[in-house]
């Protein structure tokens, strides 16, 4: 499957962090946070390799007990939306809801018409929330917030990690990952990544050299 021990590793960590979920929750408590960005589909990947007996695993999944949710707004890029309709008949989900609301209200929504889910399937990683340990695959929502746990099964995986993943097995991903794009947001607050760019053109997002610029493109 990979020539990359180090990235074997980690898609192995991660298949251990999603078993420990499904064992301790079960399908019915368990909801995916899908928003169409490269970790996300990293995540959803791995979870449907698990569902289909890709991957050895202890468990069995059955994906139509998980929910799969996102939140959307108007500023939303059309590349997204596509992609996220694409992966939806790609995975074969029938579970998706979508808000048409910020994430802490759609999450607030989801959790209310979803009673018995008690945590979430995200795919952050160490670098998306600055004070993280490399340990905390399980994490109750930050004050403020709708209260759940958050499970992140990729959570020590590097932004080549990702990219690798995504390549090596030929995983689909949103097309403005080609276009230089490195960290999707909203239309207003995301560019193309200016560490890319090379006289009027830009590289794509697996050719960025520096992990730490992978923001770079987000005001």
């Amino acid at each position: 499957m990979l020539s990359n021990k180090s990235l074997q590793n980690k898609i192995e960590e991660s298949v251990n962090i999603i078993e420990t979920a499904l064992k301790k929750y079960g399908e019915n408590k368990l909801a995916i946070s899908f928003n169409g960005g490269k970790d996300s589909t990293v995540l959803m990947e791995i979870i449907n390799w698990i569902a289909n007996k890709k991957i050895k695993t202890k468990v069995n999944l059955d994906p139509d007990q998980l929910i799969v949710f996102n939140t959307k707004n108007k500023d939303d890029f059309e590349e997204i939306k596509d992609f996220i309709k694409k992966s939806l008949f790609r995975y074969n989900i029938k579970t998706y809801q979508e808000y048409n609301t910020n994430l802490k209200t759609g999450l607030k929504t989801m959790l209310e018409k979803n009673k018995t889910v008690e945590a979430i399937f995200a795919g952050m990683r160490k670098t998306d929330k600055p004070g993280i340990n490399g340990s905390d695959y399980f994490l109750p929502s930050d004050p403020g917030w709708p209260k759940v746990i958050r499970v992140s099964p990729i959570l020590n995986w590097e932004y080549k990690d990702v990219w690798d993943f995504l390549l090596e097995n030929n995983v689909p991903f949103c097309k403005l990952y080609s276009y230089g794009y490195t960290s999707i947001g909203s239309k207003n607050n995301t560019q193309k990544n200016p560490f890319l760019k090379v006289n009027n053109y830009y590289r794509p997002a697996w050719e960025l050299s520096d992990p730490s610029k992978e923001r770079a493109g987000r005001k």
